[in-house]
């Protein structure tokens, strides 16, 4: 009966359908702050380094980073952010190295958002292909989660 009526055909996997539809919503989910994070306004301005320090950031595997505390301005208003990594390295020698490229006073570009200067990134878009790069990987990694669900929802079908 259901093979004239191809729309009927498509109504045959049910829990297919659903998997699809729950794989769409997790990826616009996964993707929504990414989109967030792109589309908002960072204004440029002038930071500097008021102090930096060599810290062992990973845990087993060594990965050592430079930890800074800097400061920058906006609207006549001085921001003080510490703990910035803004260096790692699994080599100690070669972040050894780098310290002499973030002494204190080295004055650099700080990016805050337009409405909350308190915000602020070392990335001119706010770490924006971060966040795109992880939803990438959040429905690669959905789509291998959800597969095994549909395939055994066709072939439960009758």
């Amino acid at each position: 009966m259901h093979e004239d009526n191809p729309m009927a055909a498509g109504f045959k996997y049910p829990g297919g359908i659903v998997i699809i539809i729950s794989y769409l919503v997790l990826v616009t989910l996964a993707f929504l702050p990414a989109i967030s994070i792109k589309s908002r306004k960072w204004i440029p301005v002038v930071g500097q380094i008021e102090r930096v320090k060599i810290e062992r950031t990973r845990p087993g595997t060594p990965a050592w980073s430079l930890i800074a505390t800097l400061t920058y301005q906006s609207n006549r208003q001085t921001y003080r952010k510490e703990h910035i990594d803004v260096f790692n390295h699994s080599d100690r020698e070669v972040t050894e190295a780098e310290l002499a490229n973030w002494s204190a006073g080295k004055e650099f570009t700080v990016y805050h958002q337009e409405n909350h200067p308190d915000r602020f990134s070392l990335q001119a878009d706010g770490n924006g292909e971060i966040a795109i790069v992880l939803a990438i990987i959040f429905s690669i990694v959905a789509i291998l989660v959800l597969l095994p669900f549909y395939i055994a929802s066709r072939r439960k079908s009758p």
